[in-house]
């Protein structure tokens, strides 16, 4: 995770440009637990190089070597390749190498023109490694290069229980310092993500640059990218390095939830990049995050902490990935502290519990000289080890005995229970589940091996200053208990009281338990559902592209809301991104069979159906790589007035996937909800969804701002609660300060990479008003042309205020609006933008002032008033008194004047 959270994304973009820039030479030198390449001594410095200065190969792997020349003209040298033994490894005339059997050796590679001869050591393994075979215990922050890459250091690791360091951070990107790092990581049994900025060469630059790490002892992994808002931008390296080295583990670490401020976006960004990886036909590998529980002072964040780690729970096990999280471990004052043992082994075994596949520690090295103060890390700032390294290397060693069996098990439910169940707003266990807790506050997770299918249960105590007594009922199959070992993951009989079993763990400690072979409480879906149920909700998502921010995401295209309700910028939606051929496919888990579809358009009553298709062909497929296609819909009826969904009916099918491509659409395609359904003619048309939002009833104070703390709305905005309230935000926009207090609003970073993009921001009024003065107070990247807009329905605008060529201005620009111009939305709708750099032309502004005055038709009140006097209505009562008062002002607004009518016939 990144050190400084409020770091722009320009300066994170190019410090990992200038680590890209560094790793562009050959590496060279190092150990790896074999000898040193040599290179035979000559008084010249050598023409001959090799990209890797050692290799490693599991039994019947090969490999090439390659060598490289520089200060020779003409035809590539001859170059000659010896196995020193060829029982081990052999290689043959054009350098190619297969490994034959486990063992050590080396590979002579001659040139006879140059005079340079190179012995490379090959080691060969029986298995490749596989970081899926235990449970990853990592590390982050790295080391100060200068003084603590070092065998001392790495000794501590190893003897902790870490199995794998994250090389990015803290200067250690250059190529020498990496190399060092896998050498040492190498000698002492641990693997390197290896961290020089692979997200962001291009996908075309890849293959050249991880050409260095492949089959190179410890290089297991690398690193993508730290927190990006929307990691959608990486999937394609994600899977271009994938191609490359498919055994290798991709680093990305996602922001936590509260970062976006709403647990939907929250998952639309984790499954946007989970499901766009597995469409490209690659393996993701860890869905991680980070969010740090404990506060300076007070208790765990239980309930912030378990709502981020289901989120990424639920969506790594949708699409066939590991969770992973980081663990708190170090101090920042002010901020969070350094949580005690019992602690640190809570959040570590819950978050096993969850399924979680790494844990890396932050920070394991103290960072020094960052943005935020640090101290108390598992290593001093000089190398020693903290008073917590001694419990942490105990954790660790517990998890790596009992990882051998839970890194194969997935969890397949977990809750929450006690006395004051439900706990931080966790599910509970359900009646009828398997297990039932009779005593004490605990964790049940539900596990199932991948391999074996044998059931397992983890429980942790939820107390973690004191330790309990928990009491289970098991289901009656249940006959015996085992536990797994945390000294060396062998099965321990449990003793039972019939199917009672009392667990004594001390605090925050847990337990994890083997059931019976044979006895499995895991039930796949089976059957055809009712005709009513929807098949797509519970279906797995793909597509080809997604926007992937400012609320688009595939995920929502099965979230059960056929419409977007509010303006703040929320869509709940799904829109394709730069795609000529986009498509959307399901795979409902099993064979079903259906015959119908019905789409409904994204957006609110601002943009109610941009992007609606125009034209679809939809396939089926028993697999997901054979399709056969289906019926094609022209010309697809839609009315965007009625707000309806629309209906597609096709010959009945039965299969386990659907794709609807999308052949004619205008730039993009945008959908809110995807229906399918096995219609025997009882299923309910689509229905008309209303868009008009219904506000509260809007007053007037003669000369006010009637903007102020109104619904605001705008095409894109950086997520509220990250920015607020310093920085920018929507909520900004229009909070009556002003750009003294040094916030403002902005459209969101990365999205436009020219000046001529549209971006708008803008008022919900909540009622008519005749709108006679617009005030804009600058901030940031004012845009350069621009109208002021009004609607009366959100759909159709009327421009009544143009700019063009606008200079920048540090002074209130008053925008007066000539002749009777009204409307109940105000928007400031940009057609030329300034900005550019890492995070593109912008929209930006402090405030947006609106002035005016109610538009208010009296006719229907002052017919009602007569009507109550008509109907010996009581001419004293307050009622009355107010409706003649309401007639005389001038402040009334429309919807004060509705109100009042509605009282007035109520009361006769």
């Amino acid at each position: 995770m990144n050190i400084s959270r409020m770091q722009s994304l320009g300066r994170r973009l190019g410090a990992l440009a200038l680590a890209a820039v560094m790793a562009l030479g050959i590496v060279s030198g190092a150990g790896f637990n074999l000898t040193l390449p040599v290179l035979k001594a000559r008084a010249a410095a050598p023409s001959m190089t090799l990209k890797r200065f050692a290799l490693e190969l599991s039994v019947g792997e090969t490999d090439r070597i390659v060598p490289q020349f520089k200060n020779v003209t003409g035809d590539t040298p001859a170059v000659t390749f010896t196995s020193a033994d060829s029982t081990i490894v052999t290689v043959d005339a054009q350098g190619n190498l297969e490994a034959k059997k486990v063992g050590k050796t080396t590979v002579t590679v001659a040139c006879a023109t140059t005079g340079d001869t190179i012995e490379l050591p090959v080691g060969v393994i029986a298995k490749e490694h596989d970081y899926r075979d235990q449970i990853m215990l990592s590390t982050f922050w790295p080391p100060n290069p200068e003084s603590m890459l070092n065998d001392e250091q790495w000794q501590l690791m190893s003897d902790a229980g870490i199995n794998s360091v994250l090389g990015e951070g803290a200067g250690m990107g250059t190529p020498e310092n990496q190399v060092k790092m896998l050498k040492l990581c190498d000698k002492y049994g641990m693997g390197l993500t290896v961290g020089t900025g692979f997200g962001f060469f291009s996908n075309e630059e890849l293959p050249e640059k991880l050409s260095y790490y492949k089959n190179v002892p410890a290089a297991y992994g690398y690193y993508l990218i730290d927190e990006p808002p929307s990691a959608n931008g990486f999937v394609d390296r994600y899977c271009a390095i994938k191609k490359s080295h498919p055994s290798a583990y991709v680093h990305l670490n996602f922001l936590p939830e509260h970062y976006y401020g709403d647990g939907q976006i929250y998952r639309g960004v984790l499954n946007d990049y989970a499901a766009l990886i597995a469409d490209r036909g690659c393996q993701l590998d860890y869905l991680m995050f980070d969010m740090y529980p404990f506060p300076d002072t007070g208790d765990m964040n239980k309930r912030v902490y378990f709502s981020n780690l289901r989120a990424v729970a639920e969506v790594a096990r949708t699409h066939g990935a590991a969770p992973a999280a980081y663990i708190q471990t170090v101090r920042s004052p002010n901020a969070f502290r350094r949580p005690s043992a019992s602690e640190l082994r809570y959040q570590m075994y819950a978050s096993l519990a969850f399924g979680c596949k790494q844990l890396s520690f932050f920070t394991w090295f103290t960072p020094e000289s960052q943005n935020e103060s640090f101290v108390d890390g598992i290593m001093t700032t000089d190398g020693k080890p903290n008073q917590h390294y001694a419990y942490i290397k105990e954790i660790n060693c517990e998890i790596l005995a009992i990882g051998k069996t839970l890194a194969k098990c997935d969890a397949l439910s977990v809750y929450f229970d006690g006395a004051e169940s439900p706990l931080y707003e966790q599910p509970s266990i359900p009646a009828g589940f398997f297990v039932q807790v009779a005593e004490g506050r605990c964790i049940v997770s539900h596990l199932r091996h991948t391999e074996s299918g044998r059931n397992y249960l983890m429980v942790v105590n939820d107390n973690y200053d004191e330790p309990q007594e928990i009491k289970l009922v098991l289901d009656e199959r249940v006959t015996s208990l085992s536990e797994v070992s945390r000294v060396d993951g062998s099965l321990l009989p449990l003793g039972m009281n019939g199917h009672t079993i009392t667990l004594s763990l001390a605090a925050g400690d847990a337990i994890f338990m083997a059931l019976p072979e044979g006895v499995d409480f895991y039930e796949a879906p089976a059957g055809q559902p009712d005709e009513l149920t929807n098949l797509a909700a519970d279906s797995v998502v793909y597509a080809s592209s997604s926007r992937g921010a400012d609320g688009w995401f595939i995920y929502n295209l099965t979230d059960g809301k056929r419409v977007t309700t509010g303006i703040k910028g929320k869509n709940y939606a799904w829109a394709s991104a730069g795609d000529p051929a986009p498509y959307v496919k399901m795979d409902f888990g099993r064979a079903m069979s259906f015959n119908r579809v019905d789409l409904y358009a994204a957006g609110n009553f601002l943009s109610y159906g941009a992007g609606f298709p125009k034209a679809l062909t939809i396939s089926v497929s028993d697999d997901g790589a054979d399709w056969r296609q289906v019926k094609t819909f022209a010309d697809i009826p839609f009315d965007a007035v009625k707000a309806t969904g629309v209906q597609l009916d096709f010959e009945g099918q039965t299969a386990r996937w659907i794709r609807l491509d999308f052949t004619e659409f205008d730039g993009y395609v945008a959908l809110n909800q995807i229906e399918v359904y096995n219609d025997a003619g009882h299923v309910p048309a689509p229905e008309t969804v209303e868009l008009l939002p219904m506000g509260g009833v809007v007053t007037y104070t003669e000369g006010e701002n009637i903007a102020a703390f109104k619904d605001a709305f705008c095409s894109s905005s950086t997520p509220d609660s990250i920015y607020q309230p310093i920085g920018w935000c929507l909520a900004n926009v229009n909070d009556n300060r002003g750009a003294s207090c040094g916030q403002g609003f902005t459209t969101n970073v990365g999205r436009n990479y020219t000046p001529d993009a549209v971006e708008f921001v803008g008022i919900d009024l909540g009622d008519v008003f005749t709108v006679e003065k617009v005030v804009i107070s600058p901030m940031g990247h004012q845009p350069i042309d621009y109208d002021i807009q009004l609607s009366n329905d959100g759909c159709n605008w009327t421009t009544v205020y143009e700019v063009r060529g606008a200079e920048p201005a540090s002074e209130d620009i008053v925008l007066e609006i000539e002749g009777a111009k009204s409307g109940r939305f105000v928007r400031l709708y940009a057609t030329k933008l300034r900005g550019g750099g890492g995070d593109g032309y912008l929209l930006q502004l402090a405030e947006l002032y609106v002035y005016g005055t109610p538009v208010c038709d009296k006719t229907e009140l002052e017919a009602a008033v007569a009507g109550y006097v008509a109907m010996g209505g009581d001419q004293t009562a307050e009622l009355y008194t107010g409706a003649m008062a309401d007639l005389a002002r001038n402040t009334l607004t429309q919807g004060e004047a509705n109100r009042r009518v509605a009282e007035l016939k109520a009361a006769v």
